[in-house]
């Protein structure tokens, strides 16, 4: 056991793993204490939560291969299913009428990508066709290449970025709108906290470009999950994609789709 950088004690991994792990990358303390014992961090993956005061937000992240095929699978509409729970609203400035305006808009991001009479790469064009005259300056590298300058996971996601410059897009078949409304419910919404919903729209249709493309390697599951966990599941990573899609104009993105 060691403390790390933020005080938290945690396993040493071995050659990168968990020594919790077995040959066939399962949990001995599962397996042989039970649920009750996981750490933190495994109790919750892959789960999220947003919490927006009077109203918190559940959902299974990507980076999870179950988790993966479960979303990606689902034959089912983008829907959200709500309770009604006993706990206090958590304090918040949130400011009302913005977040009531993100969830309208939110709603019918979900009813465009539920639209089967239209394609998912028209549906992704277009919502950030409607965000040009508000996207910034207009970048003139590719957007796969700041995936270049971040912290590598994985060997498999290395090969990506080095086979990056012969990855062409390919049909973006309905499970894109399962990946889509992932990305949308994640993340949309947090744009009530900066203001900024253009780049979490910025962030939905990148996201599915690149794995549109690397799913030509890695199958659609593997790469959706593998993104996930590269990306995701790395706040370096994610605070530095977050930030490079900021300053990238809308039709970049859209071209590389």
């Amino acid at each position: 056991m060691i403390t790390d950088a933020d005080g938290d004690i945690i396993f040493r991994n071995e050659n990168g793993r968990c020594p919790f792990l077995t040959d066939e990358n399962l949990c001995k303390i599962y397996a042989q204490a039970g649920e009750k014992y996981l750490c933190r961090t495994c109790d919750m993956f892959p789960r999220f939560i947003n919490d927006f005061g009077s109203q918190r937000e559940y959902g299974l992240g990507l980076a999870c291969p179950e988790a993966a095929r479960i979303i990606i699978d689902s034959s089912s509409k983008s829907e959200l299913l709500s309770e009604v729970t006993p706990e206090p609203p958590t304090p918040n400035d949130i400011d009302a009428d913005f977040y009531f305006e993100m969830l309208r808009m939110r709603k019918d991001i979900f009813s465009l990508l539920n639209d089967n009479s239209r394609s998912v790469k028209e549906i992704l064009a277009e919502l950030l066709e409607k965000c040009k005259e508000k996207s910034g300056k207009s970048l003139s590298r590719n957007p796969f290449d700041l995936l270049h300058s971040l912290e590598v996971l994985t060997n498999d996601w290395q090969e990506i970025l080095n086979r990056s410059s012969e990855l062409n897009a390919s049909e973006y078949g309905d499970k894109f709108r399962n990946i889509a409304g992932y990305y949308i419910y994640r993340y949309f919404l947090l744009s009530v906290f900066d203001g900024d919903y253009i780049t979490k729209l910025k962030f939905c249709v990148f996201s599915c470009a690149v794995i549109n493309r690397a799913a030509a390697v890695l199958g659609l599951h593997r790469a959706a999950q593998l993104y996930s966990k590269e990306i995701e599941y790395s706040a370096e990573n994610l605070s530095d994609v977050f930030a490079a899609l900021k300053e990238t104009d809308c039709e970049n993105i859209i071209n590389f789709l």
